[in-house]
């Protein structure tokens, strides 16, 4: 009896718990609201330039603002007293941005200041403004009905095919860094667009630039774009991705990588970490040749897999000679060598950052190539 009572009472509850018709709800009408989609910080005089974009409003156009606080907090408090609504809301927030200065100096206040906000969530993309502010990025980029949020949601879902770069929240950020002192984050400039606003001036997008990499709390350097497919490449979350390579009779030919699949591996002597071996296997497609290539032809497919594998371990060994000559393990290869051998990794006299720059990586890249997407081939 007592457990149908039970039942009964929850049942009665229901109504009360369930989102705008709880009596305890924080609802506010949506027309008194503004729906924050993008957010950028700056570092200015030693505080803190925030600017904002917004959803379109009732006239069909995006509301951008900025106003400079001494901490980020006071930034975001200022900012309201511009606002036209009554209210600023920022769980809608899709894009933090970070200018370079602010990155430079450090961006862990950001990221802690992310990751405890109640009004930002940790899954948000983070990207750093590469040369320039965030604040330009989020003011004067795009038009009257399309700001920085069209944008970078543009680019996002080209990056997600591409291979051209990869997207980081602010909680992958933060968990590569407490790994391993290190991370990248998807770097992106501003950049004239192809597009001419409506009185024919020219307008500013941001486009993808590579990475950003992050040593310490701070930017340290940046992997260039033509090296950025490697990055997918080590960390197996390969999208499909074009290169170039040299044929057979010195002509070039465009392959789709179509699949990768990533190993690394640590090398031990005894207890010493000398190294580590990374092994890659790709599977691709010819895209476009400048003459036929009938791939039944061995001597044809064996000529591209071998301009294939050393064009990709070029690639590899560039990302893998930043990450040593820096001294910043944004790949996590200290994690993989714990996993390995958890008693071997503690015992390493010095610490795996003292070794990291010294350690030898052997790359070894294996291909093969599927098909021909070019009908000229036959």
């Amino acid at each position: 009896m007592k457990r149908a009572i039970m039942y009964l009472l929850c049942l009665a509850a229901l109504p009360w718990l369930g989102g705008c018709n709880s009596i305890y709800s924080n609802y506010r009408e949506i027309e008194n609201l503004l729906v924050v989609r993008s957010v950028g910080f700056d570092r200015e005089d030693g505080g803190t330039r925030f600017s904002l974009a917004s959803s379109a409003n009732d006239d069909g156009e995006p509301i951008r603002m900025t106003t400079k606080g001494g901490s980020i907090t006071d930034a975001m408090e200022r900012i309201r007293n511009y606002s036209s609504q009554e209210d600023i809301f920022y769980p809608h927030v899709e894009h933090i941005l970070l200018g370079e200065d602010a990155a430079r100096v450090s961006i862990e206040d950001y990221l802690a200041f992310f990751c405890r906000s109640p009004e930002l969530r940790i899954d948000i993309p983070l990207y750093i403004v590469k040369g320039s502010t965030a604040e330009q990025a989020v003011l004067e980029t795009g038009s009257n009905s399309r700001c920085i949020s069209e944008i970078l949601q543009t680019e996002q879902e080209r990056l997600a095919v591409s291979g051209d770069s990869n997207v980081f929240s602010t909680s992958d950020i933060y968990v590569s860094m407490a790994r391993s002192g290190a991370a990248l984050i998807c770097a992106i400039k501003c950049a004239p667009s192809a597009e001419a606003a409506e009185d024919d001036t020219q307008m500013l997008t941001v486009i993808a630039d590579g990475y950003a990499i992050i040593k310490d709390g701070r930017l340290c350097g940046y992997i260039e774009p033509e090296l950025s497919p490697a990055v997918w490449m080590l960390t197996g979350d390969m999208g499909i991705s074009d290169l170039t390579v040299d044929g057979s009779g010195g002509d070039a030919v465009t392959l789709q990588l179509n699949h990768c699949r990533s190993g690394i591996t640590p090398r031990w002597d005894g207890d010493a970490l000398v190294g580590f071996d990374v092994d890659i296997e790709l599977s691709a497609s010819v895209n476009e040749s400048g003459r036929p290539l009938p791939l039944s032809d061995p001597e044809q497919e064996r000529v591209l897999c071998e301009a294939l594998n050393a064009r990709v371990t070029e690639l590899v060994n560039g990302v893998l000679r930043t990450s040593q000559e820096l001294g910043a393990d944004f790949l996590n290869l200290n994690y993989a060598a714990e996993l390995d051998s958890p008693k071997k990794y503690a015992a390493l006299g010095g610490g795996f950052i003292t070794l990291f720059p010294k350690l030898e990586i052997n790359v070894s890249v294996s291909s093969r190539i599927s098909h021909t997407n070019n009908i000229s081939n036959g």
